[in-house]
């Protein structure tokens, strides 16, 4: 009979550890925690936007979630959900 563990799992992202202070130290870096403006929780990245079906940031302009190159405290960062399309400035890109 298989026993009970406890995992203390992120409070951003679906992964989890046995060890609390492994999932501590993930969370403070975590893509999908707000408090480190990345890409994942802007409200300027699209998932799929350009015609190759690659992420892109309105925003910057540029291709994002690129394997091995982290974007974090990036200074155009804005909440997701924090903005509607009547926010946008075409000026702006």
């Amino acid at each position: 009979m298989p026993k009970q563990v406890v995992k203390y799992q992120c409070n951003f992202c679906i992964k989890a550890w046995v060890h609390r202070k492994r999932a501590e130290t993930h969370e403070a870096k975590c893509l999908h925690n707000p408090a480190n403006k990345s890409c994942s929780t802007c409200a300027f990245a699209y998932r799929v936007r350009s015609e190759d079906g690659a992420a892109w940031c309105d925003k910057m302009g540029k291709e994002i979630f690129i394997p091995r190159i982290v974007i974090e405290n990036c200074v155009e960062w804005i909440e997701k959900g924090s903005i509607t399309e009547e926010d946008f400035d075409p000026e702006d890109f």
